[in-house]
């Protein structure tokens, strides 16, 4: 009986053995599956934000057209609010202008300025309001090599979703504890770069960042908008 019960444990260890051959690298598969399908996911995600990064610009921009049409050339590039969260009227629009024009007569190669998309959920209503620091904290260089990522503070390009209505957005301030209802903090974070590469004409890019697993993942979506409405 001893003998039996002997060789009977043999059998189980080696079974087990074998099964455990067998499962490791199906294991290992359906781990790098599931990782993979996070990662595409959040690609998805991250891809429809940066194309709405450029949309709400171009919006932005064929606003401006009916909003100022009688000085719609002049005020196509203007913001639809000004840093004091005012409305931009045809009378303070040349003031509150996208980026600078200003740097393509001190530059042949005008410096990049960097705005957070803001969204207010409960309004429906857009602005782009550049960071308030002495240093402007960068999500990365779009157009330098290497890239530079994850420079200065960037928890204000951080998005949150909107419990409610489960919209992506970039707060004009962080919520707080007493934000009811309290919105959720997503792994995204998204930066518009917008510089002129003419005085009628400015390149904008929206860029959206995420970490998947330690790594870094960029999504970027970029547009040339004129002073001349889309049709």
């Amino acid at each position: 009986m001893l003998s039996v019960a002997g060789e009977t444990l043999l059998e189980v260890v080696i079974a087990v053995g074998v099964l455990m051959i067998i499962l490791g690298p199906a294991s290992a598969t359906f781990v790098a599956s599931v990782r993979t399908v996070g990662q595409n996911r959040n690609d998805l995600v991250a891809a429809s934000l940066a194309e709405e990064g450029v949309e709400v610009v171009r919006n932005i921009r064929d606003s401006n057209f009916l909003k100022f049409s009688a000085k719609g050339t002049a005020c196509w590039n203007a913001a639809p609010y000004d840093s004091s969260g005012n409305a931009v009227s045809i009378d303070n629009c040349g003031s509150t202008k996208i980026g600078d024009e200003t740097k393509i007569s001190r530059s042949t190669s005008p410096q990049p300025q960097r705005f957070r998309l803001i969204f207010d959920p409960s309004a429906l209503t857009w602005n782009l309001v550049a960071p308030m620091a002495t240093t402007v904290p960068l999500l990365a260089e779009p157009d330098a090599t290497p890239i530079v990522t994850l420079t200065g503070d960037t928890s204000v390009y951080q998005l949150w979703q909107d419990p409610s209505s489960s919209l992506y957005f970039t707060p004009s301030t962080p919520p707080s504890s007493s934000t009811t209802p309290m919105p959720a903090r997503t792994v995204f974070y998204r930066e518009i770069t917008i510089f002129y590469t003419a005085a009628s004409k400015m390149r904008v890019i929206s860029l959206v960042q995420y970490q998947n697993g330690g790594q870094l993942r960029n999504i970027r979506r970029s547009i040339i908008l004129t002073n001349q409405p889309a049709l």
